[in-house]
């Protein structure tokens, strides 16, 4: 399994085309790719591993999820970013994912 998973990767990042879009505010090359990749495996393994957390839980809330899939989105958007006002907008996205999940923890 972890072969294929190898020669997935391989497969998407073996492109020497890399792209920018709305005037080089987002890019793609092949080692954003690989990261995007990687982010979204390391999210499938959290979200794997919360489900058996949940198991043991009395209260569940489902906006938890959701932070952490927006969470995601701003990561991805993170690595495609080529300037720094998209750079700026992005990380602002995760600080404000961080402060909803922080005032989730609170509560």
């Amino acid at each position: 399994m972890r072969e294929v998973l190898y020669l997935f990767m391989l497969f998407l990042c073996a492109t020497k085309n890399s792209f920018s879009i709305f005037g080089n505010f987002i890019i793609l090359d092949p080692l954003i790719t690989f990261f995007k990749i990687l982010l979204v495996l390391f999210t499938l393994v959290f979200f794997i591993i919360l489900k058996d957390y949940i198991k043991n839980l009395k209260y569940y809330d489902f906006e938890f999820i959701v932070i952490i899939l927006f969470s995601l989105v701003g990561m991805l958007l993170l690595l495609h970013s080529n300037d720094l006002i998209s750079f700026y907008v992005t990380i602002e996205l995760q600080s404000l994912i961080f402060l909803s999940c922080g005032m989730f923890v609170a509560k």
